[in-house]
């Protein structure tokens, strides 16, 4: 990553105000849209000011620094586009499917699977990192490949171990599915993912407690972006996130079908335990074993889930659940995928 040398020299770490400046001057922009969307921002560096930075070296501040820099100038040219090309914004995401199961619940496989429905268009890692200019103006340059190549891969790189739990990273590189509960949402800092790399409790206060509808409603607009020019007839997304804003979800996707896949309890939490053990490396040159016993380690992502799910959902009540016999699938597609998703397909009406 290029990191500006303001960024890593900082002796206190840039509050909002700093990081967007930062952006303006990067990309010559100035309109990051709808101020609500910059609230996530605001917490995020306030936290990480006051709990965090005085821990972190000076390669993972200049790292958070750069990372915010990156996805804020990604809203500016977001809004510049959509101001130039009228036709984003009359983009209509109609009927998403959107799998919302917790993280290490078959969630990524069923994703994937759902995204081979010839009808299907699902996000890979490159255009969450270059979305633009849209694909309706040309096919992306070998160097817009490539920037995206190092930005999905660079922060991987940290945490070695995320390529055994997430083997097809390593195969399919920036061309990899891509989780729209993260890697769209970082862009407006309302991701379970930025909690995951730098564990503060301002920023878990807010994900769990916050009204999430500026987020969402920058959700519904990338996909407008990344619509325009590409193929298919609708979304196939995944966000474990969205268990955090179900009822926001809901709200501005009506038409959805919301996917919760599920996993013997003990078993889903007992493979994210493995997977942050890893992901604390992301911010930490070295972790100690005593941190992980801590909030910011790994019970504080475990009692993340219960926190999240009780505090945030009363989700049969928000979606107006109706429970079927596809409503828990984890089990049926792991063991007879082949069988049980054309059977799923149909429920959800696709040619999957």
């Amino acid at each position: 990553m290029v990191v500006e040398a303001t960024a890593t020299r900082a002796a206190g770490c840039p509050d909002a105000d700093g990081l967007m400046e930062m952006a303006c001057r990067r990309t010559g922009l100035s309109d990051f849209g709808d101020p609500a969307r910059d609230a996530g921002l605001k917490v995020f560096t306030a936290a990480l000011r006051e709990e965090l930075w005085s821990r972190l070296s000076e390669d993972v501040r200049g790292q958070a620094v750069e990372y915010a820099v990156h996805m804020l100038a990604i809203r500016l040219r977001l809004v510049e586009d959509r101001k130039r090309n009228r036709a984003i914004a009359q983009q209509r995401i109609a009927r998403p499917f959107i799998v919302v199961g917790p993280p290490r619940s078959g969630s990524t496989l069923l994703h994937t699977l759902l995204s081979l429905d010839p009808e299907a268009r699902a996000p890979e890692h490159w255009i969450c990192h270059e979305p633009s200019p849209p694909l309706a103006l040309g096919a992306p340059t070998r160097e817009r490949l490539e920037r995206a190549e190092r930005w999905t891969m660079a922060p991987l790189e940290r945490i070695p171990d995320i390529f055994v739990t997430h083997p097809y990273v390593i195969e399919e590189g920036s061309g990899a599915l891509a989780e729209c509960g993260s890697e769209i949402l970082n862009k407006v800092f309302s991701s379970q993912q930025l909690w995951c790399w730098y564990r503060t409790q301002h920023f878990r206060e807010y994900l769990l407690e916050a009204d999430h509808t500026a987020a969402v409603a920058f959700h519904h607009d990338f996909l407008q972006h990344i619509q325009w020019g590409a193929g298919g007839r609708h979304w196939a997304l995944k966000g474990s996130d969205h268990l955090l804003r179900l009822e926001e979800v809901a709200a501005r996707y009506p038409d959805a079908m919301l996917v919760w896949t599920h996993r013997d309890l003990a078993e889903q939490l007992g493979s994210l335990a493995n997977i942050v053990t890893g992901g604390l490396r992301y911010s930490h040159d070295e972790v100690r074993e005593p941190y992980f016993q801590t909030l910011p380690g790994v019970p504080g992502v475990i009692t993340f889930q219960p926190d999240y799910k009780s505090d945030r959902l009363s989700p049969r009540a928000v979606v107006r659940y109706k429970p079927t016999e596809d409503s828990s699938v984890y089990a049926s597609f792991t063991k007879v995928y082949k069988s049980a998703i054309p059977t799923f397909g149909r429920h959800l009406g696709t040619s999957t």
